[in-house]
């Protein structure tokens, strides 16, 4: 597995409207921070072994890393600035479509910064080890190819 760990800010903001005018006196918004830790791995109960004796070659198949989870830390939650505008208060649910966004933005940075290569690359030095201990030294060569 490999981890990503953030902080991110949370801007939302939600404003009534009469027709197509904008009330500026219902406008509602927060600014908050959470930190969290995206998760990424490969499923080891997909991998698949092959031995060619004469060649010398162990085979492994195995899927590409995935994202396994994204964890934010309620107990790190800071709010930075609320503001409740008449008749439109921000609700529960307000709350929890930022973190909705804001575990796919986490998800999509550690994408981007590498986490699931990371992980690939993770899952193939465990895997060489554990086939290293489990045969002689030297006499098989392990190749790695995608599921």
């Amino acid at each position: 597995t490999e981890e990503y760990y953030f902080t991110d800010v949370v801007h939302f903001s939600s404003i009534k409207k009469l027709f197509s005018l904008e009330l500026g006196i219902t406008a509602s918004s927060f600014l908050a921070s959470y930190d969290g830790v995206v998760t990424a791995g490969v499923d080891f109960t997909r991998i698949g072994i092959e031995k060619d004796v004469d060649a010398g070659v162990i085979t492994v198949t195995m899927p590409g890393a995935a994202v396994l989870n994204v964890d934010i830390d309620p107990d790190s939650f800071r709010l930075y600035e609320e503001k409740s505008g008449l008749g439109n208060p921000i609700s529960a649910a307000d709350f929890n479509s930022s973190l909705v966004e804001l575990e796919r933005s986490a998800e999509e940075k550690a994408i981007e910064r590498g986490v699931l290569d990371h992980a690939d690359e993770n899952a193939r030095v465990l895997i060489r080890n554990f086939v290293a201990a489990l045969v002689e030294e030297g006499r098989y060569t392990v190749r790695f190819a995608a599921e």
